[in-house]
């Protein structure tokens, strides 16, 4: 690999690690706060899963049923892409599959 190669390598997992996740979450939290139905209806299930003012132990199981938190970040990510563009390109014409 060419020192170009690594620093973009190097670029592509800081970006992809923190800055689109950072962006969903500021997405989610724009949109939660423009739709305040959502929003209560999140936090019922969330309140429906989490007993309020315990000493909760978080597991697997708890998370896989939050299916509205599930559908509201996938919504955001289908309306707003934190990354939509493809930054690689082939030098030259390749074929797929055959």
């Amino acid at each position: 690999m060419t020192d170009f190669e690594i620093r973009a390598n190097i670029l592509d997992g800081i970006i992809a690690g923190t800055d689109t996740s950072a962006n969903l979450f500021s997405f989610v939290t724009y949109y939660l706060c423009h739709y305040p139905e959502v929003k209560q209806k999140m936090l019922a299930e969330i309140d429906s899963i989490f007993p309020p003012n315990s000493s909760f132990q978080l597991t697997h199981s708890d998370l896989s049923k939050l299916k509205y938190c599930e559908a509201i970040i996938k919504e955001v990510e289908r309306l707003l892409p934190v990354s939509n563009i493809l930054s690689r390109y082939p030098s030259e014409p390749i074929e797929v599959g055959g």
